[in-house]
């Protein structure tokens, strides 16, 4: 019984590494065009707000 408690501890302790190690490659991925996607919205509003300021 020691060794399957071993075993699944191992499998458990494994599978969790492999899979915050795709959950951080994702974040990478994804991290970086979002956070241009943000600053570019940000800049569309402080235009538009600026224009809109103009006209009145």
């Amino acid at each position: 019984m020691k060794f399957l408690e071993n075993f699944w501890r191992e499998t458990e302790s494994v599978s969790s590494n492999v899979l915050q190690q795709i959950f951080d490659s994702m974040r990478k991925r994804w991290v970086i065009p979002f956070q241009i996607l943000v600053d570019h919205i940000g800049t569309i509003r402080k235009t538009w707000s600026a224009s809109q300021t103009h006209i009145q």
